[in-house]
């Protein structure tokens, strides 16, 4: 990123090969539908070489990127409530068109970032989506920056202003619940919350 700032336009295409995936991701199930995650990330990339004057090293290029890619998505979602019809047309419209939805960019990855597709049928993915959307947002939101922007949880506190206990007991909250809901499946699924030392880092 500070080469970027710099002005060596090369290393934008390594900062967007490195994080396209991941964004696209979180932004997918932020957002529920592929065709606004895709708008909204190119918006985030281009706020990269937009607004590269912003960033502040030393600060971890992942923190202060994912902030960005949040509040696109907070905003977007506070537009739909406040227009619930031209949302609901829009995504009527994309749900047409969009025979991606439920592709490889849409999956949950574990930490160990191994798309569960691998290991699960389309029935258990269709289950699990389910259960992470109906999380509470604050939980599904701590729960996708560290499974798909792979932050740890002293990152995902500075992305979304939370203590870092708050962001602890999000991420066990959501675990529980999944599990809760999604009992007859087994742990590899999921995964185990991070130990203390990772939360700390």
């Amino acid at each position: 990123m500070r080469r970027c700032q710099r002005g060596e336009t090369d290393t934008f295409d390594e900062l967007f090969s490195r994080y396209e995936t991941a964004t696209l991701a979180l932004l997918t199930r932020l957002l529920g539908e592929r065709s606004a995650a895709e708008g909204l990330a190119q918006e985030a990339f281009l706020r990269i070489y937009r607004d590269a004057d912003s960033y502040e090293y030393p600060r971890r290029f992942s923190t202060w990127f994912f902030t960005i890619v949040r509040n696109l998505a907070k905003n977007e979602l506070r537009y739909r409530k406040r227009h619930p019809a031209r949302s609901l047309d829009d995504a009527g419209a994309s749900s047409v068109n969009d025979t991606s939805q439920h592709s490889a960019i849409d999956e949950v990855k574990a930490p160990t970032s191994t798309p569960l597709s691998s290991i699960v049928s389309k029935e258990v993915l269709d289950r699990l989506h389910a259960a992470i959307a109906e999380l509470p947002e604050p939980e599904r939101e701590a729960l996708m920056l560290h499974r798909f922007g792979n932050l740890k949880y002293r990152e995902i506190a500075d992305v979304v202003g939370a203590r870092l206990g708050t962001v602890r007991s999000r991420l066990h909250s959501a675990l529980s619940r999944l599990r809760q809901s999604l009992g007859d499946l087994d742990d590899r699924l999921l995964g185990r919350p991070s130990g203390d030392k990772d939360s700390e880092n």
